[in-house]
């Protein structure tokens, strides 16, 4: 998460921009059974953290994220196309806009497309993809691809080196950005 928030970030940075956004259906207040912060606490913290570092702005009211009634009430894409509405109808907006993951970004397309927002002029994008999903963007966005295939594979590895009596050590499975032109980003 870490990764992917930095990445973002830097992607923002070399869009030109100065001001950045988030959307993201990931409860951020989540806490891991030992009271440690989730994964999706730490994506946020990595993102305003990244943000601050390289001087971007970041205003409370940018970034979109479920309140706890929200969590499991709606699908992703519904909530990304709701909280796209909601954070255009604002008087200010960034720059730029950081969206996660990919089912939520189907819904912030859908709805930057009803409102007419025309892309990057008047709102550059970074969106999530899982690497083996299409997504269908006809706008002009750069992506933030994560192999599942690569997840599942390195997690089998790492059970059959259990399972063998062998020691694990992680393994990255890296995201990985591609600027692809309008249209169906599909599955390599």
């Amino acid at each position: 998460m870490d990764q992917l928030a930095r990445l973002a970030i830097q992607t923002v940075v070399e869009q030109g921009s100065r001001s950045v956004g988030l959307i993201s259906p990931v409860y951020p207040e989540t806490t891991d059974a030992d009271g440690s912060p989730h994964p999706n606490a730490h994506f946020y913290m990595a993102f305003l953290c990244a943000a601050k570092e390289a001087g971007i702005e970041v205003r409370n009211e940018w970034i979109k994220a479920p309140t706890s009634s929200d969590v499991g009430n709606r699908n992703q894409e519904e909530w990304g196309y709701e909280a796209m509405r909601e954070f255009w109808h604002q008087p200010r907006h960034p720059e730029s806009l950081v969206v996660f993951p990919d089912t939520s970004a189907r819904g912030v397309i859908l709805a930057l497309l009803e409102m007419g927002v025309r892309v990057p002029q008047d709102l550059k994008l970074v969106l999530h993809k899982n690497a083996e999903i299409a997504l269908l963007c006809p706008l002009p966005a750069d992506i933030i691809t994560l192999s599942l295939t690569d997840v599942a594979r390195a997690l089998i590895e790492q059970i059959e080196t259990q399972f063998s009596g062998g020691e694990c050590t992680p393994k990255l499975i890296g995201f990985q950005r591609e600027k692809k032109p309008a249209g169906i980003n599909k599955p390599i």
